[in-house]
């Protein structure tokens, strides 16, 4: 005998077992459990890592996610109320068109199924699962989107990241409409900041510096940015330059792990325009377990940068990269790479502890 009726939310706790008789005493009686769970993942591109609890990437960049479940036990059930509901953070956005489910490898219909958007997510319904044919209980459910990361997620940047999470809802009595829950399972998105100086050598701040960033040595693969009120946020759309502002400084939302290259365009007036791009280097440190991540709980533990192997100065609480570049007057800049430019990209660490505070202050 099964109990049926209690409502197992928030636990993961079997359903009673009652002997009360059976003519065969040799017989092995099974406890039964009615409660349907979910894994939820995030596909990392960087380092093959792939699907697992935690990634980086730019803002506006496509992110894949999915969620495994299986078809429950449904025996005793006339009808099966059967529902993803998916919570994300503000600062993702879904890509709608993008939700793709997959019962036993084979794709659901929509008309099977509804999709209703909600303030933090959305929900896929079954109002009746036992109307999809040719299923049975154990056979997985996938469903995969793709979301990205919106630009509120400029101002926000840090540490704690941008989680994503979905919990299952269910029908846990046959004899009623009653509904139970799965614990929400969670993901966690990360991206980083920029905050650069530009000044001279004896530390006086320039403006009108202009950039272009890139994602390759040769400058092919161009970083789009577009200017917002709190800075430049890394976008899908038309590219603006990179400028610094009456105190020198700029700042780029919303970069990757990996190495990018910052190229000056136009050189404030009376100075030297640098030879080559800056090469920044970011490099994530993640818990070694990626596949049990916990809401609000540790993924991204440390944020290290560097500039043609020169480490800079990093905000490990707000995840702010600081950066310093040189401008000198009057002779020729030397080559990238060498031990002079690689001075004029070093951090000052009075100066970089302003920039990469500057942003807490606020």
């Amino acid at each position: 005998m099964i109990d049926e009726v209690t409502n197992v939310i928030n636990t993961h706790g079997a359903s009673s077992l009652t002997m009360v008789n059976t003519a065969s005493p040799k017989v092995v009686m099974q406890i039964k459990s009615d409660y349907p769970s979910v894994e939820k993942k995030v596909y990392e591109d960087d380092n093959s890592i792939g699907w697992n609890d935690m990634g980086d990437f730019e803002i506006n960049q496509d992110i894949p996610f999915k969620y495994v479940s299986k078809v429950p036990d449904m025996s005793g059930y006339k009808t099966y109320f059967f529902e993803f509901e998916d919570e994300m953070d503000p600062c993702l956005s879904l890509r709608a068109d993008s939700v793709r489910l997959k019962i036993k490898d084979q794709f659901v219909v929509q008309n099977k199924y509804t999709y209703i958007a909600t303030d933090r997510g959305f929900k896929i319904t079954f109002t009746d699962l036992k109307q999809i044919p040719n299923i049975n209980k154990g056979d997985s459910i996938v469903l995969s989107y793709t979301a990205y990361l919106n630009e509120n997620a400029a101002p926000k940047i840090s540490k704690r990241g941008f989680e994503n999470k979905v919990r299952v809802n269910f029908s846990n009595d046959p004899q009623n409409e009653s509904k139970g829950q799965s614990p929400w399972d969670c993901v966690v998105c990360y991206t980083y900041q920029l905050n650069g100086l530009k000044s001279n050598e004896k530390n006086v701040k320039l403006k009108g510096a202009t950039f272009k960033m890139y994602r390759d040595a040769a400058m092919r693969d161009q970083v789009k940015m577009k200017k917002t009120n709190s800075g430049y946020v890394v976008t899908d759309g038309q590219s603006e330059d990179i400028v610094s502002n009456e105190n020198g400084e700029f700042e780029i939302y919303g970069l990757d792990q990996g190495t990018y290259y910052l190229k000056e365009t136009k050189a404030p007036a009376g100075y030297q325009l640098l030879q080559k791009p800056i090469e920044l280097t970011i490099s994530p440190k993640f818990v070694e377990n990626r596949n049990n991540y916990r809401s609000n709980g540790d993924g991204l533990l440390k944020l290290e940068a560097s500039s043609f192997n020169t480490p800079l100065n990093v905000s490990q609480s707000d995840a702010i990269i600081g950066l310093k570049v040189i401008n000198k007057t009057g002779t020729k800049l030397p080559v990238t790479g060498s031990f002079g430019t690689v001075l004029c990209v070093v951090t000052g660490a009075g100066i970089m502890v302003y920039v990469c505070k500057k942003k807490r202050e606020e």
